[in-house]
């Protein structure tokens, strides 16, 4: 599903309300999957649009949805930070809003309709 993502902790610690409400919301692809016994929330970008270092955001590990409100949805998990050796495992919490589909940019690998007609044709 397409959401908006507001991540509200950092190294574990919970953010100040005032720097949740001033937040930048990245948009994404929300998927949620099970996985030998545990689930984990991960973003993509189904555009390949264009990213800065350090907005991709990491898996959320051992995933549970606390809140369910409307079209916004609060996951509580694990998610690990830093580097080979120097990774551990910390909390983690995002704040999704789901969107429409029809919010969703185009799709770059949808074919022209002259091309996909021709395809159909075909079989």
């Amino acid at each position: 599903m397409l959401v908006d993502v507001i991540c509200m902790r950092y190294n574990g610690a919970k953010l100040p309300q005032e720097q949740l409400r001033s937040a930048f919301a990245m948009r994404a692809e929300l998927s949620l999957c099970y996985f030998y016994g545990r689930i984990i929330a991960t973003l993509s970008y189904p555009w390949n649009g264009p990213t800065a270092p350090g907005t991709n955001l990491p898996r959320l590990y051992e995933c549970r949805i606390r809140t369910i409100k409307g079209d916004d949805i609060v996951l509580h998990g694990r998610e690990y930070v830093g580097m080979n050796h120097e990774q551990r495992e910390v909390p983690q919490a995002w704040w999704c809003h789901v969107l429409p589909e029809c919010e969703r940019p185009p799709d770059r690998w949808t074919p022209h309709p002259a091309v996909a007609a021709a395809i159909a044709a075909k079989e």
